[in-house]
C-alpha cells in the first residue's frame, strides 16, 4: 500500500512539473508573439516616416525660402522619430520576458507621441493653407 501511496505523489509531481512546462511554454509563446507584433509595428512605423520624409525632401525642391526652413524643422523632428523608432527596434531584440511590459509601455507611449505630433502638424498645416 505504501507504493501505491508513493506512486500516487510521483504521479501528482510528475502532473504538476507537467503544467507548469506547459504554462512556461505558453509564456514564451504569448511572450514571442508580442515581440513579433510590436517589431511588425515598430517597422510599419519606420515605413511611414521613411515615406515622410522622402516626400518632403521632394517638396523642398520646390519650395520657398520660408518653406524650406519650415520643412527642415519638420524633417529634422522626423530624423529624429526615426532614430528612437531603430532604438525600440533594438531595444526590442534584447528585451527579457522580465522588463518587457516596461519596455512595451514606453514603446507604446513613444508610438502614441509620434501619432499625437503628426496630428498636429497636419493640424497646423491645414490652419496655414486655409489662412492663405
Amino acid at each position: 500500500m505504501l507504493l501505491m501511496g508513493c506512486n500516487a505523489n510521483t504521479d501528482t509531481s510528475e502532473n504538476v512539473e507537467e503544467e507548469t512546462e506547459e504554462a512556461v511554454s505558453a509564456a514564451e509563446a504569448e511572450f514571442d508573439e508580442e515581440r513579433n507584433e510590436m517589431r511588425n509595428n515598430l517597422q510599419e512605423w519606420g515605413n511611414k516616416i521613411d515615406q515622410r520624409i522622402e516626400h518632403m525632401e521632394a517638396e523642398m525642391e520646390n519650395a520657398s525660402a520660408e518653406a524650406e526652413a519650415d520643412m527642415e524643422e519638420e524633417l529634422a523632428e522626423l530624423r529624429d522619430e526615426r532614430a528612437q523608432i531603430n532604438q525600440s527596434l533594438e531595444d526590442l531584440e534584447n528585451a527579457t520576458e522580465e522588463e518587457w511590459q516596461e519596455f512595451k509601455k514606453g514603446t507604446n507611449e513613444l508610438l502614441a507621441d509620434i501619432e499625437r505630433g503628426w496630428e498636429n502638424m497636419e493640424a497646423e498645416m491645414e490652419e496655414e493653407v486655409n489662412e492663405m
